[in-house]
C-alpha cells in the first residue's frame, strides 16, 4: 500500500511529498517473506547495502525512490565469511582423493 509518509515544505511554500511503502508491499514486490525484508533492512543481501528505511511509530516505511535506487545498485562480490570453502564437504574431499588415486594408478607402469 503506497501512502504519503514524508511531507516537506520548501522555502517557496511548496509542499513536496514522498510516497512510501510498508514491509509487506516490499515483500510482495520482491517475492520474499516479511522476515526476509527485515533482514534486508538490517544487513542487505548479495553484496547490496542495507535497504534504506524509516520508522514511523512502530511501523517501518521505505520511500519508493530509495527502494528503486536500492534495486538499481550494483551488487558487490561477496566472499564467504565463515564455514568451509565451497566444495570442501567430506563427500567432495573423498571424491577428490578417489580421483587422485585412480589417476596415480593409471599413470604407474604395469609389470
Amino acid at each position: 500500500m503506497m501512502s504519503p509518509c514524508l511531507i516537506k515544505s520548501t522555502k517557496k511554500g511548496l509542499i513536496e511529498m514522498d510516497y512510501c511503502i510498508d514491509r509487506k508491499e516490499v515483500a510482495r514486490l520482491l517475492g520474499v517473506s516479511v522476515p526476509t525484508v527485515y533482514r534486508l533492512i538490517k544487513f542487505g543481501a548479495n553484496g547490496r547495502p542495507p535497504l534504506p528505511h524509516m520508522k514511523v511509530g512502530r511501523s517501518v516505511r521505505i520511500k519508493i525512490t530509495d527502494f528503486e535506487a536500492w534495486l538499481e545498485t550494483e551488487p558487490k562480490p561477496v566472499k564467504p565469511v565463515r564455514g568451509r570453502p565451497l566444495g570442501s564437504t567430506k563427500a567432495a574431499m573423498a571424491r577428490r582423493r578417489a580421483e587422485a588415486a585412480q589417476s596415480e594408478m593409471a599413470m604407474s607402469p604395469s609389470p
